[in-house]
């Protein structure tokens, strides 16, 4: 985990790189005060899916837990 995050903290930003912006919703499923949403995140070369979930908080929807991976 320490190296993954010290990959995320010492690399350039998309936004830095100017990288145009694609991300694209796939998917929101809403239960309640819970949600679960898939999302292409297509950046820095790599083609990722995120898997985020999602609860309400004082009237704001939060991510609570993310995984990813990378598809060719």
């Amino acid at each position: 985990m320490s190296e993954y995050l010290d990959g995320v903290r010492n690399r350039q930003s998309p936004k830095e790189l100017e990288e145009e912006f694609h991300m694209e919703i796939l998917s929101i499923e809403v239960l309640g005060q819970v949600a679960v949403s898939k999302v292409k995140v297509p950046m820095l070369g790599y083609n990722y899916y995120d898997f985020l979930s999602l609860s309400m908080v004082d009237g704001e929807w939060k991510i609570v837990n993310k995984v990813f991976t990378h598809v060719a």
